[in-house]
């Protein structure tokens, strides 16, 4: 039974091993074509300041960008949560005029500027209006109507972006294949280690009867020890052989401490070695499976 027990558990291993080849294998090649589709190395790209309540310093005598709007303000519109048949503009952004609303290129992303937690929602857009200095410069404010600078921006070299719309985009889809695939692959290996305790130690331990006033019987009934671990329930228990070495100080029968004394029988740890074993090889079946359909599907999306 011994070794059945452990070819059994040298081929969950087996399998585990396999698992992770194919995961990790086809996971470099979706993930990190996810990471070059969703984050920008962008050469120039415009940074947020500071929100500010009061008008920012250096910009009072900002001018309107009305004989050339280089910038826009774009948004998004839902349903107002609190009234009925109204709407609310959300995720307030400002964008190069040469950009359409659905353009996600480099060049656009790298030059948007995000306003959302700055403005929140709002019922009316139209009160914003981005300035920027009369010479030039790289320094520019979203101003309210009121005069009140909302947010000001600048231009940097250099920068990294992230593409949160690109993130989750079907093309991605794989991507979330293969995390899947990687969580069912760690619950395979969770699940196989905790095999190790039984087929490397507990298959070797005696099985005895555990009585409440915390005495241990062999099968025929005779006392063979006592417990010093509180806590443990009655009924069948297993003793490590090494308990049984020496007899305690003063006593006939040995003290059994908690590092050689575990709850349930053969049967009990058998049952759950084998259940978690099983486990353990279909899962890494099912990652494999969805790595392979991950790969699949980031092939047939091109």
């Amino acid at each position: 039974m011994v070794d059945g027990l452990r070819g059994t558990w040298r081929a969950t291993w087996l399998a585990i091993g396999l698992a992770i080849a194919a995961v990790v294998s086809i996971g470099v090649f979706v993930l990190r074509d996810a990471a070059h589709d969703t984050v920008l190395r962008c050469p120039s790209s415009f940074e947020v300041e500071l929100p500010s309540a009061r008008s920012a310093s250096g910009f009072d005598h900002l001018v309107e960008l009305s004989d050339d709007p280089s910038f826009r303000i774009d948004f998004d519109t839902i349903p107002d949560p609190l009234r009925l048949g109204s709407v609310v503009h959300v995720d307030f952004r400002v964008v190069p005029s040469d950009c359409t609303p659905d353009d996600d290129s480099q060049s656009c992303a790298c030059r948007e500027v995000a306003l959302g937690k700055a403005l929140g929602s709002r019922s009316d857009p139209t009160d914003l209006t981005v300035w920027s200095s009369p010479t030039g410069g790289s320094r520019y404010v979203v101003r309210e109507s009121s005069r009140r600078d909302v947010v000001t921006f600048h231009r940097e070299t250099n920068t990294t972006r992230i593409r949160p719309r690109r993130l989750f985009s079907r093309r991605h889809v794989p991507s979330f294949i293969v995390v899947f695939a990687l969580g069912a692959l760690a619950v395979a290996a969770i699940r196989a280690r905790k095999a190790i305790a039984y087929v490397t130690r507990l298959h070797a331990w005696r099985e005895l009867s555990l009585a409440s006033t915390g005495t241990l019987t062999s099968e025929s009934g005779e006392p063979v020890g006592s417990s010093a671990v509180e806590g443990l329930p009655e009924g069948a228990v297993l003793v490590a052989p090494s308990a049984f070495t020496q007899a305690g100080l003063y006593r006939d029968l040995p003290i059994v401490t908690r590092d050689r004394i575990v709850a349930g029988s053969h049967t009990r740890w058998l049952r759950g070695t084998m259940v978690g074993l099983r486990d353990a090889r279909v899962l890494s079946i099912v990652s494999a499976l969805a790595a392979l359909l991950g790969l699949a599907a980031r092939l047939l999306a091109g």
